[in-house]
């Protein structure tokens, strides 16, 4: 009994101990008896747990490590309401030495989409190659892909992408469709617009013809975002409003209200600053008629840099002030970092530059009590490039080394390439050309790795280097 229960790690209900002892007669009496001699642990909540004093599993491992799988994956996961990540990572490595390929998949699909959206980008790459070595899953090529694209491995994603692709079966239309759409992200990334405009057309047919009008909106806010990267905002903003049709038919109050916000940050790129608040201030109005405080937030922080741009610093101000108090008053701890920073930045336009560090600081004090490690980052740029601009280049490179090293802790590829570019620019306004090139160079290979637009201007600085060093 106590070498089968070595197949789980974490304490387990006596459901999934006795699962793995089906053949063992008198198991109640054992388990009693273990309890009592301290060879089982019990955990507050009665859970039991076979401290590692047995070297070997009894009988065939496989189907232990499979049963084990099974009962967790009942019990934890489709009976239960949640599942904590370290209960999802038991039955993952149960499921994977016991080859379970279905919860195998299903978990690592979790987990994966999970640690995707926190950043998490290596260890979502990690599960997926693991389960990977039991099955060849589109599910599981999908959410690589997704992962290595962030990461910045643009071959591997497109070729993963493929794979999840060509393994799709017919029937799930769904998923086939959310993998045509990332793939035109990715060509979209690599400035292949046509390739990708191809995509996503074939991901919204499928789209329209499942009904998935949540997915439809989805791909026509992207192609209107990648219009709106090329300038073409009369075309993006032709998008948004079919979105925002989907969105009126749905009665998706909340997605209109982001929807006019986008259409509102067109307007600014545009300079048509009058109808970027006029959209602003609809977006406003529906998310206080459905009392989504936190909408209001965001679209307010919207209008005060619209205030910001136009010089009315007072009006800008004022709004950010009265924003402070209702993230207080609601608990919006996250926002109140977004906000302080937005604060700072107007001081420091203004030439106010110990009010402006203070609220800087104030801001990454809160990132920092909450582990935001991209809040973190997001203050440190800011406080850098203030630095920068005031001639304070040594406090600027320090802050810039700082940044490095938690956009490195995140996977931040993209932010990681900013920051080295920034950090050989001043290094070379101190005349330290050999670091500068270091940075620099650093910077090109990330930047020509994920086919960055930015690469040619970073190639030509780098050049503009050597040809200092060689003259030196």
């Amino acid at each position: 009994m106590l070498s089968r229960g070595l197949v789980f790690e974490l304490p387990v209900p006596r459901e999934a101990l006795a699962a793995v002892c089906e053949n063992i007669p008198s198991l109640e009496d054992y388990i009693n008896r273990a309890v009592a001699l301290g060879l089982l642990e019990v955990s507050h909540d009665e859970a039991l747990r076979v401290p590692r004093i047995l070297p070997v599993l009894a009988g065939d491992g496989e189907v232990l490590y499979k049963q084990g799988a099974e009962v967790l994956y009942r019990l934890w996961w489709e009976q239960a309401e949640t599942s904590t990540e370290e209960r999802a990572l038991e039955i993952h490595q149960l499921a994977y030495k016991g080859k379970a390929e279905k919860i195998a998949v299903d978990v690592t699909t979790a987990l994966a989409r999970t640690w995707i959206n926190l950043s998490r980008f290596r260890q979502a790459v990690n599960i997926c190659q693991v389960t990977l070595k039991i099955t060849d899953n589109y599910h599981i090529f999908h959410q690589l892909a997704r992962s290595e694209k962030e990461l910045g491995d643009i071959e591997s994603a497109l070729k993963d992408y493929e794979k999840a692709r060509s393994l799709c079966p017919v029937e799930d239309e769904k998923t086939k469709a959310a993998i045509i759409h990332n793939l035109a992200g990715i060509h979209v990334l690599q400035g292949q617009f046509s390739k990708a405009m191809s995509f996503y057309q074939q991901s919204l047919e499928i789209a329209i013809r499942i009904g998935d009008y949540k997915g439809q909106a989805a791909i026509l806010h992207d192609i209107a975002s990648m219009y709106a990267s090329q300038g073409q905002s009369d075309k993006a903003i032709t998008y948004l409003q079919q979105v925002n049709e989907i969105d009126e038919r749905l009665d998706n109050l909340p997605g209109k209200a982001t929807t006019l916000n986008t259409i509102a940050t067109i307007y600014v790129n545009q300079g048509k600053l009058q109808d970027a608040i006029t959209y602003l201030q609809e977006s406003f109005g529906i998310y206080k008629n459905i009392g989504n405080v936190q909408g209001q937030v965001v679209t307010s922080l919207n209008i005060a840099n619209i205030y910001d741009m136009q010089g009315k610093y007072k009006d800008a101000i004022i709004i950010l002030d009265e924003l402070l108090i209702i993230e207080e008053n609601n608990g919006y701890i996250y926002e109140q970092a977004v906000t302080l920073n937005s604060i700072a930045f107007i001081y420091s336009k203004q030439g106010q530059f110990d009010k402006s560090i203070a609220y800087f600081e104030r801001s990454f004090e809160i990132t920092k009590s909450l582990k935001n490690v991209n809040g973190q980052a997001t203050t440190l740029t800011n406080r850098a490039f203030i630095n920068a601009r005031q001639g304070k280049v040594k406090e600027a490179i320090l802050l810039y080394e700082q940044l490095l090293e938690l956009q490195e802790s995140i996977d931040d590829i993209p932010g990681k390439a900013a920051t080295l570019r920034m950090l050989g620019q001043l290094l070379a306004k101190q005349g330290n050309f050999d670091m500068a090139l270091y940075n620099l160079q650093q910077s090109l290979e990330i930047l020509q790795r994920i086919q960055s637009p930015h690469a040619e201007e970073v190639r030509q600085m780098v050049e503009r280097i050597q040809g200092l060093i060689g003259n030196s």
